[in-house]
């Protein structure tokens, strides 16, 4: 398949909430249909479901999982001018850490994302114009352009006389 033929089929952030929300009408169904179980007077016939309560909590994982997954889509599709492929914090460049889907600035008193900003692309918009040994310039955000400077041979400079080195 060529690489326009797979963009095509790519699914949408659309797509992904519409797959979210009918892995919830499923756990809704499927909890329904154990509720009906175990209202039924045989002991051993409510006992033959004891692992649709598993069922029901995979599909709400699922459910959970594909929102997020939507979500970080969207950050995708919608992404500032910087090109980083990887987040940085703003103020204070490479210090994010993540776990579970949240991520957070190590210096203390800094922020905290509650998605994995660490692992998306940068979302920032380029405020700066970053310049590297080869003499090649590029743009990049503040918490990119900041960590850049600390590089042997990388100069920085802000693209507009407002912005914050």
């Amino acid at each position: 398949m060529s690489a326009e033929g797979a963009l095509q089929k790519r699914p949408s952030v659309a797509d992904l909430f519409t797959l979210a929300a009918r892995a919830m009408e499923l756990a809704d169904d499927v909890r329904a249909a154990q509720d009906r179980l175990r209202a039924v007077p045989d002991e051993s016939t409510r006992r033959a479901g004891f692992r649709i309560d598993d069922v029901v909590g995979y599909l709400r994982q699922c459910h959970d999982e594909l929102r997020v997954s939507a979500q970080d889509l969207n950050r995708i599709e919608n992404r500032g001018s910087c090109p980083a492929d990887w987040g940085a914090c703003p103020e204070h460049g490479a210090t994010l850490r993540s776990s579970g889907g949240t991520s957070w600035c190590a210096i203390p008193g800094c922020r905290t994302w509650d998605y994995d900003r660490l692992g998306l692309p940068c979302s920032e918009a380029a405020t700066h114009l970053v310049t590297g040994p080869e003499g090649s310039p590029g743009r990049m955000c503040s918490g990119h352009a900041y960590e850049a400077a600390t590089i042997p041979g990388f100069h920085t400079e802000p693209l507009d006389p407002k912005a914050v080195a």
